[in-house]
């Protein structure tokens, strides 16, 4: 006699499920909403930059002599301007984070102009007069975090100029990303001695960079560099980094493997 094959397939599809694995995205850090979330609230003046976050003034993209930003008022607009700044508040390198003068927007100057930064979306980054600090960068450092070891990391976001017009302002910026000492990403708008002058936009400064194994205590820097001039030169970042994990689901429990026995025996008697 035939086993009946009812059994059977429920059998199977139970030892299917219960050694399969599923994936989950998990966000390491977010630049601009981490900065917020640490302040407070984007009013809030912030002391200490958000945990896995550090921000450097260098004169190099990458490998350079770094400076550690302080946190206090940022350029010459005022008390409205708040974030981390070198070794002085003019024409040093600059992360903005907040803003007291209108809590939604980032604002240029004074005269309170918008500029199109976001509050919480964006961290807007200001590289510094050359020198010591022609590049700002902002660093994210991978933790021991063991959600991220079976998995591949995956940095997605953009750079933007947020200043339009002529003069210093056609003098744009040059971006990067690095993973540790590897470059990731790198593009620049034009300056009027590369003859081709103009703002970087978002969309060539957008990334999506994927398949990346990340390890405790790599560093994952996004830098802003004066590209030849310092006038004019704020940045809006927009960035994520997170990771795709993998997790198996536990193996059958020994009541389920002792079910599974009981079903081959019924099967056998059937024949």
């Amino acid at each position: 006699m035939k086993p009946n094959t009812n059994y059977i397939l429920p059998c199977l599809m139970l030892l299917s499920v219960a050694t399969s694995a599923h994936a989950a995205t998990v966000v390491l850090g977010d630049a601009a909403a981490d900065y917020v979330a640490a302040a407070g609230g984007p009013n809030a003046v912030l002391a200490t930059a958000p945990t896995g976050w550090s921000y450097f003034g260098a004169n190099a993209a990458n490998g350079g002599t770094e400076i550690a930003l302080a946190a206090g008022q940022v350029g010459i607009q005022g008390s409205a301007y708040q974030g981390f700044v070198g070794g002085s508040t003019s024409g040093t390198a600059a992360v903005y984070g907040t803003n007291t003068a209108d809590p939604s927007q980032f604002e240029i100057f004074s005269n309170g102009d918008p500029n199109g930064g976001v509050v919480g979306t964006d961290l807007l980054l200001h590289p510094g007069n050359g020198g010591a600090e022609a590049f700002v960068i902002v660093r994210f450092t991978i933790g021991d975090d063991s959600l991220f070891t079976a998995g591949t990391g995956t940095i997605t976001g953009s750079f933007r100029e947020l200043i339009v017009g002529g003069g210093a302002a056609a003098q744009s910026v040059s971006v990067a990303i690095y993973q540790n000492a590897t470059s990731l990403f790198a593009t620049a708008g034009g300056t009027t001695a590369q003859g081709t002058p103009g703002i970087l936009t978002q969309a060539a400064g957008t990334f999506n960079l994927t398949s990346l194994t990340f390890t405790t205590g790599d560093t994952i820097d996004f830098v802003v560099g004066i590209n030849g001039h310092f006038g004019a030169d704020e940045a809006a970042l927009n960035s994520i980094i997170s990771v795709d994990t993998v997790a198996a689901i536990p193996e059958p429990s020994a009541a389920l493997l002792g079910g599974l026995g009981l079903l081959g025996l019924l099967v056998r008697r059937r024949r």
